[in-house]
């Protein structure tokens, strides 16, 4: 199997490496840099290993760093595993060959809404910074905190990907799951219940008019309140 993970959000990039990875418990992990040569490449993946038969391939930057030809993708057979970690955007023109041959996932730049709902932990001080980085035209700041405390309340509760996606209503993917799952443990359930209801409640206060305060404001306090300082 054939993967190619490209884009600047290398934390994303790297956590979805992790799952794949995961996958693989038995096998000998190699991994390869822009400082190794294209002849450690073909080494790597194409030498047989009387020692150990299985082996996964991790090639960081290598299309990127111009130390492999593009005809190699086609030589990869089916029963070799090759990731191919990019940390920017691999270029359309080569997606398009790629297409036949590899997996391809890309991971963008997140918007700072969502670096902030990453940062959401027991402790309130980082995701206090992360939200003051927002702007105040962000409309959507309640309705995506509420979507993502749900589903660290669903991830605390031990439900799977599937109930998951159907409570939540949202395509979660397997990778994202596993980020959500690992967030969730930052936390015990009554805090993500305290946080969940008292956002749904500040977005009833802001809809009916009954404050004058903003949901970033608002919001704050919500953290102060329930997180530790």
């Amino acid at each position: 199997m054939l993967y190619v993970l490209h884009g600047e959000d290398t934390n994303s990039a790297y956590q979805r490496l992790t799952q794949i990875l995961a996958g693989f418990p038995r096998h000998q992990k190699i991994k390869l840099t822009e400082k190794n040569s294209e002849e450690d490449f073909y080494l790597s993946v194409f030498s047989q290993d009387l020692i150990s038969a299985e082996k996964i391939i991790i090639c960081e930057n290598l299309i990127s760093g111009k130390k492999i030809k593009t005809d190699v993708f086609a030589k990869i057979t089916s029963d070799q595993t090759v990731i191919f970690w990019e940390h920017s955007q691999v270029p359309a023109s080569l997606l398009v060959k790629l297409k036949k041959y590899a997996s391809i996932e890309n991971f963008k730049p997140q918007p700072q809404i969502f670096r902030f709902l990453d940062s959401l932990s027991n402790d309130a001080k980082k995701a206090l910074e992360q939200l003051s980085f927002l702007g105040s035209k962000e409309t959507n700041l309640i309705y995506h905190l509420t979507s993502r405390i749900l589903l660290l309340i669903l991830a605390k509760l031990s439900f799977n990907l599937e109930i998951s996606r159907k409570v939540s209503g949202k395509n979660i993917a397997d990778w994202q799951w596993e980020k959500y799952r690992l967030q969730a443990q930052r936390f015990n359930l009554k805090t993500l219940i305290n946080l969940y209801n008292g956002a749904l409640k500040i977005d009833s206060l802001i809809k009916t008019g009954a404050t004058n305060l903003n949901g970033q404001t608002l919001i704050s306090v919500l953290l102060l309140k329930y997180l530790s300082f």
